[in-house]
């Protein structure tokens, strides 16, 4: 037989086997479709309506982002696993874009700050975590412990604010000066950092917008001439 030919023969059916045994099985166990279930930051969860990255077992990945205002963002590229990282690349406007993750436990955990936007987004397979309810996360009583500027925090025996499931909130203050209570009740909305308590006076809708940083509810305000900064936190 032809040594040209054997030689020839002999590549073929090197390069049939790495075919056959690479590939497809490069990441088989960790191919899959990835929820997001967990964000932690300046964005909240409730901003998507579904956020999924697909791993295919040849190193391919897609990553299709939908948000609760009707907007889709897709990306495409390639990946690799090694040890606990994960690295994105993909094309950007005709310039490769790399980014590096932790991969770890089976979950893809963006940890990263981008313009001044920080979060701590977790991934895991679809079906395997629960995915967070945003409103959960934002429940409780939330009790004034300071207060700075015309107002003093001794003037209050308590300042509390309590966010409710559905959006409804109540409010109670009571003075250390004489038997006078304060009560309000109405919605609320946390959005982009901000905090919105809708109440009904006499008809009318009020609504006072406040600063809701770090889980905490920062009112900065000036009322007929008395300026305070009272924080809340739960």
């Amino acid at each position: 037989m032809n040594r040209k030919f054997v030689l020839l023969l002999l590549t073929l059916v090197v390069s049939i086997v790495l075919i056959g045994c690479g590939g497809d099985d490069e990441y088989d166990k960790e191919a899959g479709v990835y929820e997001l279930y967990s964000l932690e930051g300046d964005i909240n969860i409730s901003m998507f309506s579904s956020f999924e990255v697909t791993l295919t077992k040849k190193g391919n990945y897609t990553s299709i982002a939908k948000t609760t205002n009707n907007q889709t963002i897709e990306e495409t590229g390639t990946y690799e696993i090694d040890g606990k990282k994960i690295i994105f690349t993909s094309i950007v406007d005709d310039e490769e874009v790399v980014e590096t993750y932790d991969y770890i436990d089976g979950e893809i955990i963006m940890d990263t700050s981008l313009e001044g936007i920080s979060i701590i987004a977790k991934f895991a397979k679809k079906g395997t975590k629960e995915i967070e309810d945003p409103e959960t996360k934002l429940l409780g009583v939330y009790k004034l412990y300071s207060m700075q500027g015309d107002l003093s925090l001794s003037m209050y025996k308590y300042y509390d604010i309590e966010l409710k499931k559905g959006g409804n909130f109540t409010l109670k203050a009571a003075y250390t000066a004489n038997s006078q209570t304060y009560e309000a009740s109405g919605t609320y909305t946390i959005e982009n950092g901000k905090i919105n308590l809708v109440t009904d006076a006499g008809g009318t809708k009020v609504t006072e917008t406040y600063d809701y940083i770090n889980g905490e509810i920062v009112m900065d305000a000036d009322v007929m001439g008395i300026s305070f900064i009272a924080k809340f936190k739960r």
